[in-house]
């Protein structure tokens, strides 16, 4: 994030240093809701990696897999919320209430 210059976009930042359980345990994802202080089932999830996408869905949020990692069919198989080829495909609008 440093290196991008794109730290100051986010109010809150936790990485593995900051949970005990990692992925699929959700920890990582209530913490950082729990930061925002949003509650997790309004947050949606950004995961390319199957056991992320778990950890998102065992929180209670939305999860937007990205077929960067896994094949949609692979990614369809565990049950996002929606698939984005790559993340040059994303807008926020589709995934969110104005």
């Amino acid at each position: 994030m440093d290196g991008l210059g794109i730290r100051h976009y986010f109010q809150s930042i936790i990485d593995e240093n900051g949970v005990t359980k990692g992925k699929p345990e959700p920890e990582i994802y209530l913490k950082s809701a729990a930061a925002l202080g949003i509650p997790a089932e309004d947050c949606l999830v950004i995961e390319d990696a199957l056991s992320g996408i778990k950890a998102g869905q065992n929180a209670g949020s939305g999860v937007l897999a990205m077929a960067t990692t896994h094949t949609e069919e692979e990614l369809r198989a565990v049950h996002p919320t929606g698939i984005a080829p790559d993340f040059t495909q994303l807008v926020f609008e589709d995934w969110f209430d104005a």
